[in-house]
């Protein structure tokens, strides 16, 4: 292939000064560029972020695992279970005779099906939100105490509930049960996973009252709540303290503080007792953070993409005032010209000094 050589005539020169000065101008527009995109690109995480965030979620573990908390929720809750409460948190959240706790006697339950069962009550009846069964909660007190009482009295009869040491059975977990046929009380896929579990850990089964395993792994205690909100007032302290300001940043901050309390809990259990814990209220902020970082995250890579596309357009439109300029650019196939063109200049010069002295 040929090569083109640079002709250093005069036009030449001037249409190269006249280039040097368009890349000077673009260089100006492409560096501002570059800074407004840096201003829309969120700030990393630093390594005091990845420390507090432990510690945020360690101090929401201990919290969580405290047993003088949990004997001061069980207090509230067994006082708010009397006829008379001697506390006001007990009179706020008194609950005695409602349907939610219906028994044929105090020794023996039922399930939703109605038949008399030793399964754990709240698993069985009365406590599960999403139960689609005549034992849910809310209808169940509507029933009893009509519309405006009766979802007043269910909403503080659940709140008292996770105050318990056996808390108030996850959303759901009624979805879980099973026929035995025959007449037998229902059996529940969930119970009979703790149970085994039990057995394999050595654990007691649990009776009509209490299935510890149960309570770990798929109840929902206000402990779990207070550890929660524990682990979040000091995330949110610590962005106040540092002035933080960018809502992607925020959001990582609040989910691995998040994360470090889930997991945290887990494996303190899993290695104290041989049986892991699991903090819904925890669990379900994670999938709402992820969810909102993902979201975030995106919206913030379209605008980045805009930047990227006038970037992009820039470029094209140097290119070709490149071109427009370089048109007037002459060039040579042959280097020898150059030397032509050299002596050429020389003696146009060398005539013009001539002129110049004979006109003296």
């Amino acid at each position: 292939m040929e090569e083109s050589y640079i002709s250093l005539q005069p036009e030449t020169i001037q249409s190269l000064d006249l280039l040097q000065k368009e890349l000077d101008g673009a260089k100006i527009d492409f560096e501002q560029t570059i800074s407004e995109a840096a201003e829309n690109v969120p700030s990393n995480l630093d390594a005091y972020d990845l420390i507090f965030c432990l510690v945020a979620g360690v101090a929401g573990v201990v919290l969580n695992n405290s047993e003088r908390v949990k004997e001061l929720l069980q207090s509230v809750h067994d006082n708010a279970s009397i006829t008379n409460p001697k506390t006001l948190l007990g009179k706020l959240l008194r609950h005695t005779g409602d349907n939610m706790d219906k028994a044929p006697d105090m020794k023996v339950w039922i399930d939703r099906a109605g038949n008399k069962t030793n399964l754990p009550h709240r698993i069985m009846w009365g406590h599960d939100i999403f139960s689609l069964g005549k034992d849910n909660p809310f209808r169940l007190l509507i029933n009893q105490y009509g519309v405006g009482r009766g979802l007043f009295q269910a909403i503080r009869h659940l709140v008292a509930d996770t105050c318990s040491a056996q808390g108030l059975p996850i959303p759901g977990s009624s979805w879980f049960d099973y026929s035995k046929g025959d007449g037998q009380p229902l059996g529940n896929r969930l119970i009979d996973l703790c149970n085994k579990l039990n057995e394999e850990v050595g654990h007691a089964k649990g009776g009509a009252f209490d299935n510890p395993t149960f309570n770990k792994l798929f109840s929902i205690h206000m402990q779990d709540v207070a550890g929660k909100g524990l682990t979040f007032g000091l995330t949110k302290a610590y962005i106040f303290a540092r002035n933080i300001n960018d809502e992607i940043r925020i959001t990582q901050l609040h989910l691995l503080s998040t994360f470090a309390l889930f997991y945290g809990l887990f494996l303190w259990n899993a290695v104290k007792t041989g049986m892991p814990s699991i903090n819904w209220i925890a669990f379900g902020s994670m999938i709402k953070l992820t969810a909102q970082l993902y979201i975030k995250s995106n919206r913030k890579t379209k605008q980045l993409q805009i930047i990227t596309t006038e970037i992009v357009e820039a470029n094209i439109q140097l290119e070709r005032s490149i071109y427009r300029t370089s048109l007037g650019i002459i060039s040579n196939d042959d280097p020898f010209l150059y030397v032509t063109d050299y002596y050429r200049e020389n003696s146009n010069i060398a005539s013009l000094i001539e002129y110049f002295e004979e006109g003296d």
